[in-house]
């Protein structure tokens, strides 16, 4: 990632990347490849390239595990990044854990930029477990050459412009989610 490849039970406040170019092959990430436990506060990531040549690919963290624990990500902006692997492709993070604990994402923006892949592409989140999310905000132009590429939060269900039903292993939507101006193609 662009502050680390991997953390345990770091809290990271007020991180900001900007026109960086950072590559890998998996569990890449704008400012983290992966993190267990901690959490992330007031950062993030602008004019940035995020290039895997493999799996979880994200424009902020590759993977995040809880580590069963509570992982809060708030007040993050991403702005104009271009995010490219193969399966597992988000603009904010590829793939939230299975394990027990929470992710909780509030006040986050996707704003502009692109986020490209094979399958399981997104906008926020591609793999979502064990998470809730309040105020999402996403214009990000995804593009998948196979199934499940969608400008949502995860793989499990559809978010286009209202949400019709509980995600994922007991992950919950609380308010303000906006896809606006977000291009969608699925080749």
């Amino acid at each position: 990632g662009g502050l680390a490849g991997a953390v345990t039970n770091t809290k990271i406040n007020d991180i900001h990347v900007s026109g960086s170019s950072i590559s890998g092959t998996t569990k890449i990430g704008g400012v983290l490849g992966t993190t267990t436990g901690g959490g992330i506060t007031n950062c993030s990531v602008t004019n940035t390239t995020v290039h895997g040549s493999s799996t979880y690919i994200g424009g902020l963290v590759g993977t995040m595990s809880t580590n069963g624990s509570s992982i809060p990500v708030t007040n993050v902006t991403m702005v104009n990044n271009n995010v490219d692997g193969t399966n597992f492709v988000a603009g904010l993070i590829a793939s939230t854990s299975r394990g027990n604990g929470t992710q909780t994402l509030t006040n986050i923006k996707v704003l502009g930029g692109t986020v490209a892949g094979a399958s399981s592409v997104a906008g926020v989140v591609a793999v979502m477990c064990n998470s809730s999310y309040t105020n999402l905000y996403c214009s990000a132009t995804v593009t998948g050459t196979g199934d499940g590429a969608q400008v949502y939060i995860g793989n499990n269900t559809e978010l286009s412009f209202e949400v019709t039903e509980e995600l994922y292993n007991s992950s919950t939507i609380s308010k303000g989610l906006i896809l606006q101006g977000a291009d969608i193609t699925v080749n």
